[in-house]
């Protein structure tokens, strides 16, 4: 099994529960608002966006909920998104720096998305 498929194998136990303690699990999912700072039980369209422990979670109309984790180093940025409804996992690692304010690893994403949703891979919302 290639790198890549042992971590989208490792995301989706992680987020399907399979990979912590309960206990952890509930502590991973505890979401912060984005907007107001306050807890919440998950992001809807209104409150769109949660900050988890070293995880996110973001609902749109387009995708649904999406549970996504970013990070970078120099020169290497990696975003792994998990689509609940369909199960979907999108792992992308470019070869970059984003100048502060001018990422688009996000827009990669969505374009990744939307190409799965032409093909009747990925569900929407």
């Amino acid at each position: 099994m290639s790198s890549l498929q042992d971590m989208t194998t490792w995301d989706r136990a992680l987020y399907q529960g399979q990979e912590l303690p309960p206990p952890q699990q509930r502590q991973l999912e505890s979401l912060v608002s984005t907007t107001t700072g306050h807890p919440i039980p998950g992001t809807t369209p209104a409150d769109p966006a949660g900050y988890g422990l070293g995880v996110e979670q973001m609902t749109s109309p387009s995708t649904g909920t999406v549970w996504f984790y970013g990070g970078a180093t120099f020169g290497y940025r990696v975003a792994h998104l998990y689509f609940p409804r369909s199960g979907i996992i999108i792992a992308l690692a470019v070869n970059s720096a984003a100048a502060p304010g001018n990422d688009d690893l996000g827009t990669l994403a969505g374009s990744v998305y939307q190409a799965l949703q032409k093909a009747g891979a990925a569900q929407g919302s």
